[in-house]
């Protein structure tokens, strides 16, 4: 029940993983992987942004 908790805590999602459980450092990325990324972040940089700066 969340209704017990101290109102002043931050309540992290991640509070109820067990410590050494969760990924500490993400997997390398594959050369694919890396080719997809660049791919990616180059179709992001050639849309034009709207006012809101959100990709249109």
């Amino acid at each position: 029940m969340q209704d017990d908790l101290d109102p002043g805590r931050n309540r992290d999602p991640g509070d109820a993983v067990p410590e050494g459980v969760a990924v500490q450092e993400p997997a390398p990325l594959s050369e694919h992987d890396k080719a997809v990324k660049r791919r990616l972040e180059k179709l992001g940089q050639a849309q034009p942004k709207d006012e809101g700066g959100r990709a249109s």
